[in-house]
């Protein structure tokens, strides 16, 4: 695989108002992998995976 895709996502569990993006293969649109940026302070900022399982809405609110 040459390259992911990145898409606007949301964790709304853990960082509600963090900017996430999920990557997704490029052929497949699989998802890959979820990141988080959340800022801290001014100058700091948090990067981390958004390891909670993907619910499709409707089923129980949470964390998607």
């Amino acid at each position: 695989m040459d390259s992911l895709v990145v898409k606007p996502s949301e964790c709304k569990y853990c960082y509600p108002k963090a900017k996430v993006y999920s990557f997704h293969h490029k052929e497949t649109d699989e998802f890959i992998i979820r990141y988080l940026i959340h800022q801290e302070d001014e100058d700091e900022f948090r990067v981390e995976e958004c390891r909670n399982k993907q619910i499709p809405d409707g089923e129980n609110n949470m964390p998607f």
